[in-house]
C-alpha cells in the first residue's frame, strides 16, 4: 500500500541551506510563558523560512491570517512585498 504525500512539508526535508544559515531549534527556557514560548518559535519559523510568511504559516500549522495577527501583536513588520 502507498502512503499518499500530505502536502505538508517534513521536517527532515528542510533544505540543506536553510539548515546551514538558521538553527532548525528554538530553546525556550521552563518557566516561561505560553505567550512568549509562541512568539519565539513564530520569530525563528520565519527567520528560517527566511521572511517567507507562507511557509513560515504551513510549517506552524496555522492560517496566513493568523501569522499576521501574531506579528501585529508582536509590532513587527508585516507588509506583503510584491515580487
Amino acid at each position: 500500500m502507498q502512503e499518499r504525500d500530505s502536502g505538508t512539508p517534513r521536517a527532515g526535508a528542510a533544505n540543506s541551506d536553510m539548515q546551514r544559515a538558521v538553527p532548525l531549534s528554538v530553546e525556550i527556557v521552563i518557566g516561561s510563558s505560553l505567550a512568549q514560548a509562541e512568539r519565539e518559535l513564530i520569530l525563528a519559523t520565519l527567520a528560517a523560512c527566511q521572511g517567507n510568511k507562507t511557509r513560515t504559516a504551513v510549517l506552524l500549522g496555522i492560517s496566513l491570517k493568523t501569522l499576521y495577527n501574531r506579528l501585529n501583536a508582536y509590532q513587527l513588520d508585516t507588509s506583503r512585498r510584491r515580487r
